[in-house]
């Protein structure tokens, strides 16, 4: 009966520690998409003010180009 349970209680910690280290992986793993996470928000980020930026300049060259036809038509 001892034997048994000895045995049982074996049985349990090795499947504790291969949970444990299985649960370790994945803890690691969801920290890596964490950090890539916010590095692609950052990224994002950067793009949409560069993208406005461009999209300012864009109108500012089309309003300049449009005023030059202008010119010309008189």
């Amino acid at each position: 009966k001892n034997a048994k349970l000895e045995n049982e209680n074996a049985d349990l910690s090795g499947d504790l520690k291969s949970t444990q280290t299985k649960f370790s992986g994945e803890k690691a793993a969801h920290e890596i998409t964490k950090k890539t996470l916010s590095q692609e928000q950052v990224a994002e980020n950067a793009l949409k003010v560069e993208l406005e930026r461009v999209t300012r300049i864009n109108e500012k060259l089309e309003n300049d180009s449009q005023e030059v036809l202008d010119v010309k038509k008189e």
